[in-house]
């Protein structure tokens, strides 16, 4: 595409959402983080975007980072590409089946989890 079509595109998305946003209707375009303060302060993020979270270490960036990507997937059906530095695939993938399920993450690393206990029928 020539770069005048580019801003085409990118002048008509920015007036729907300016619209959007000025008659109080949802915008569909963005995508949230399922943190609605922080939706409400810093506006959705856009498709294709990369999101970097930064901080010092053990402050939490790994959970926040996972509480967005779970929310994507779950409640608004968005594929989702997490990758840490940190962490090996299955850790990653362990945390998440213990925040979506409701499950100790200790039981999830040990395989003590009793598919019939109160903890697993969230």
């Amino acid at each position: 595409k020539h770069a005048h079509e580019f801003s085409k595109e990118a002048v008509k998305e920015f007036l729907d959402r300016h619209m959007a946003i000025h008659n109080q209707m949802p915008y569909e375009g963005g995508i949230k983080t399922g943190f609605t303060a922080l939706d409400n302060k810093l506006g959705e993020i856009s498709k294709g975007d990369l999101v970097i979270i930064g901080a010092r270490p053990s402050m939490g960036k790994t959970t926040f980072a996972q509480n967005i990507a779970a929310d994507m997937m779950i409640n608004q059906s968005l594929p989702v590409l997490f990758i840490s530095i940190e962490m090996k695939g299955r850790q990653i993938a362990q945390r998440l089946i213990s925040g979506i399920g409701g499950v100790e993450l200790r039981k999830v690393l040990t395989g003590h989890i009793d598919p019939n206990s109160d903890d697993t029928q969230k």
